[in-house]
């Protein structure tokens, strides 16, 4: 209960790196201080949890079509494409800033896998 959690897909944690000089604002704002950051904290250093693909829900492995939305939208460099161009996560690249889950066009109208419940690439916690 109270616990602040990351919606990736309503939007993603760029660290506030365009605005307020890349102090994240949920730190600044939390209300209680238990959003902490160690000294010298940078987005890359920082892990939010890690990527993940389900390749049976995912376009580019299920249907073989060339959709590579998340391997644009992840400013990391932590998304890769294999000799066929199918998305593939790099773990010690991905900080968990849920850019690539935010992208995914998955689960859009026209796009769902059969037995479907999330989007294709989701951010999950370590501890997952």
């Amino acid at each position: 209960m109270r616990t602040p959690a990351a919606n990736f897909n309503e939007g993603w944690c760029d660290f506030c790196t365009e605005s307020h000089g890349g102090r994240p604002q949920c730190v600044a704002y939390c209300p209680t201080g238990a959003l902490t950051l160690p000294e010298g904290a940078t987005a890359q250093s920082v892990i939010l949890g890690k990527a993940s693909i389900t390749k049976d829900w995912c376009l580019a492995w299920n249907r073989n079509n060339g959709c590579r939305f998340c391997y644009d939208a992840c400013p990391y460099e932590a998304i890769v494409l294999d000799d066929h161009k199918r998305p593939v996560v790099v773990p010690d690249a991905c900080n968990g800033c849920g850019a690539c889950q935010n992208a995914c066009v998955s689960l859009q109208e026209g796009s769902i896998a059969e037995g479907a419940t999330e989007r294709a690439i989701i951010v999950r916690p370590i501890a997952e």
